[in-house]
């Protein structure tokens, strides 16, 4: 494709000697990483010996919430918008091979985290389990108004707003709780202030829900349409949820 194309002549030009710095390659995805691109099982035979000698592969952890899909007519084919909330963070993972990386992107909004697996995986606890446990009590409260938004309902009444800090405060203990018991977190518990770490996260993941115009129904689309009678969705999810927590 069009990406490996570029990176292979801009590899191919630093093995030539021509003054091309060093060539990093960012996914600015959570589900697909630079290094699936160059070394997974799709990439066998695609990518060049000069791109796996000269680009550095980077861990990338994105932040944005998709709050909705629209048809776009405007070009000669139809495609689809993604339209996201105004709120975007890039972190990537810092280690000998992106100490250049650090300062090239001094002075911008771009991040850097020793502990990016860990960071995405309380992401995924705190934003997603959040989420889906608000969302779950919205469509309940609004007798499954299909058009609810979260933010709409989290500001119709005081108890609703109450609600919701507390569901992210049960998390976020349990959060606390998980990352000092397990010893695969240790070096994060050794190097980051765990409170202070997950009241930062969980005052900015609160302040997005309450503003930002999400259906309750993209959330819980997984939950959507199931056979009359038929709960083993709900089920499964609360399975899955509490075993994790």
């Amino acid at each position: 494709g069009p990406v490996l194309e570029a990176l292979d002549a801009l590899a191919t030009m630093r093995e030539a000697g021509q003054p091309i710095g060093p060539i990093y390659l960012i996914a600015c995805e959570n589900m697909v990483s630079a290094q699936d691109v160059l070394h997974g099982d799709d990439a066998a035979g695609a990518v060049s010996p000069a791109i796996l000698r000269q680009v550095t592969p980077v861990a990338c952890l994105v932040d944005r919430m998709c709050v909705d899909l629209e048809e776009d007519r405007s070009g000669p084919h139809p495609t689809v918008r993604v339209r996201v909330e105004p709120y975007l963070s890039v972190k990537l993972a810092l280690g000998p091979a992106t100490e250049t990386l650090r300062e090239l992107c001094a002075g911008t909004q771009v991040t850097f985290s020793r502990h990016l697996d860990v960071e995405k995986q309380i992401k995924g606890w705190l934003l997603n389990g959040t989420h889906w446990l608000i969302a779950l009590q919205a469509f309940q409260a609004s007798h499954g108004d299909r058009a609810m938004k979260l933010n709409e309902f989290t500001r119709a009444s005081p108890e609703q707003r109450s609600h919701a800090i507390a569901v992210m405060d049960e998390m976020r203990d349990g959060v606390a709780f998980l990352l000092r018991r397990d010893l695969a977190y240790a070096d994060f518990v050794r190097d980051v202030d765990v409170d202070r770490y997950l009241a930062g996260a969980a005052s900015a993941i609160l302040e997005r829900f309450f503003s930002t115009e999400d259906p309750i129904t993209r959330i819980l689309a997984r939950f959507q349409a199931p056979a009359p009678g038929d709960t083993t969705a709900i089920e499964a999810f609360t399975s899955r949820f509490a075993d994790r927590i």
